[in-house]
């Protein structure tokens, strides 16, 4: 790979760049990190492939983060406060990249410690070499189990609920009013296929019925035959456990041939990518992690209220928030915490602070709490539901701000 240029953000308004080849460095290169006058977070974030729109949307809250932090004059360290420098580089959303570009982070650019890509795949492929050189990493968008099920020692997942603890809430939600079959599509990775056997799980567990379970090869453009047996087995709720943009594809594919589900779920349905097209978003079910109407009792951090309304001001013609903006926020503000809980930046004292501080510190999506792996155990999903005039939180009951609208309106209904 050629060298290219890439930016140094210290609360600065900037541009991604592109990855650079790590070079062989010593392990004991890093002791020369602790005497500098910053911090220095390294992490990568996709300009181009399907996670591209995800990434960059938690990348703009993190670019909040920082200048919130940089403003007050950085995190407390070592007796004062340091700024935060934070070193972007570009995955592509290429899991094969990944690698090389942490290792470059660590070897090249000396940081201190790593924010995760998105998501879980390519953070899994960044674990792998955090953990060999003994870098802390604070994943923000990490769901899969199965990364916290590897051994890895450093890695902390400090704003995503788990994709174990997901489907509980919209199943119920389906029971709740009335519906009795789930069907599930996937892509074929890791995240996805883990997230529709849970659905899976979670239905025979309140005693609902599987109607069908697809799954397609990563690329696939054409799904109307899944589609098609899905609405055959007689699906109350059809749950897509895959990217935007082929959710975008089967939404046309339903509408062009008709087929119509009381009920659709996926983590995607308030993206911005979604919202845009229209009627024919109205009625998907979504996850979401913050709503100004849900209050939690923050103790770090903007709640949910202040944190939208700092968003709108940053950003004033920018895409809407969705949920990936919001996890990226509540990773960086644990991780600022974290860093200041922490007697210096090794790994192990990092990891010993993330463990002090769960239960304690309660941010903008709930109560941050994690086990001895890292995984999170405290965070709990909300389900939105799109309407005409913006959207409801619909489960748990116990926050609903309004009853689901079931079954949503055929393609024939909407005109």
């Amino acid at each position: 790979m050629k060298r290219r240029q890439f930016l140094t953000l210290s609360g600065r308004a900037g541009v991604l760049a592109a990855a650079a080849s790590a070079a062989p460095a010593l392990l004991t290169e890093r002791a020369t990190a602790q005497a500098r006058s910053s911090i220095r977070i390294g992490m990568s974030i996709s300009s181009t492939g399907p996670f591209a729109h995800d990434a960059q949307s938690g990348g703009r809250a993190i670019k909040m983060w920082l200048d919130d932090i940089n403003r007050q004059g950085g995190l407390l360290q070592r007796g004062g406060r340091l700024p935060v420098e934070l070193l972007i580089r570009d995955d592509r959303s290429d899991k094969q990249l990944v690698p090389r570009v942490y290792e470059s982070l660590i070897n090249d650019d000396k940081v201190d410690l790593v924010l995760g890509p998105y998501g879980s795949t390519l953070t899994a492929a960044a674990a792998a070499v955090t953990e060999r050189y003994g870098i802390f990493m604070m994943g923000w968008a990490v769901a899969a189990d199965t990364v916290f099920q590897q051994g890895y020692r450093f890695i902390v997942n400090g704003g995503t609920t788990p994709i174990s603890r997901v489907p509980d809430v919209p199943v119920q939600a389906l029971k709740d009013v009335g519906g009795r079959v789930v069907s599930t599509i996937a892509v074929d990775e890791p995240y996805s296929e883990a997230l529709a056997g849970l659905i899976k799980i979670a239905a025979e567990k309140r005693g609902l019925r599987i109607g069908t379970m697809e799954k397609y090869q990563r690329g696939a453009r054409d799904f109307t035959i899944s589609l098609q047996k899905a609405a055959a087995a007689g699906t109350d709720l059809l749950c897509i456990t895959s990217y935007d943009s082929d959710m975008i594809a089967m939404l046309r594919q339903m509408k062009e041939n008709d087929i119509n589900f009381p009920a659709i779920f996926s983590g995607f349905s308030q993206n911005s990518s979604i919202l845009a097209l229209g009627a024919d978003a109205i009625g998907l079910w979504g996850q979401f992690n913050i709503d100004p109407r849900v209050h939690y009792p923050v103790t770090r951090g903007a709640d949910a209220a202040a944190f939208l309304k700092a968003y709108r001001t940053t950003y004033p013609s920018g895409p809407d928030p969705d949920i990936n903006t919001a996890v990226a926020y509540a990773g960086t503000t644990v991780l600022g915490a974290v860093i200041e809980q922490a007697a210096d930046l090794s790994a192990a004292a990092l990891k010993r602070a993330a463990l002090d501080l769960s239960g304690k510190l309660t941010v903008l999506s709930g109560t941050y709490a994690i086990d001895e792996t890292g995984q999170q155990t405290g965070f709990d999903i909300l389900v939105l539901q799109n309407t005409a005039g913006g959207r409801d939180v619909i489960a748990p009951a116990s926050v609903a701000t309004a009853k689901p609208r079931y079954p949503m309106l055929t393609w024939a209904e909407r005109g």
